[in-house]
């Protein structure tokens, strides 16, 4: 997971079809200056184990100032 708090700036959207999800997500810095994107297109069943895998995806693309947002227990 992204590991963030209730100060970390965070949207996602899932929009299903039937047993489809298309899933969107960002992270980024409090400002706005710096957004991570991504998204994936699966199987309800196997979005639970990508979700995950975004998040480690963007979290490793972003800035240190970003990651920090986001590294909090």
């Amino acid at each position: 997971g992204l590991g963030g708090s209730c100060h970390s700036p965070v949207a996602a959207l899932a929009l299903i079809d039937g047993d489809r999800v298309t899933f969107r997500a960002e992270i980024m810095t409090e400002d706005g200056t710096e957004i991570e994107e991504g998204g994936f297109e699966a199987s309800l069943a196997d979005a639970p184990a990508l979700v995950g895998a975004l998040a480690a995806d963007m979290l490793a693309d972003a800035s240190p100032a970003l990651r920090a947002l986001f590294s909090q227990p």
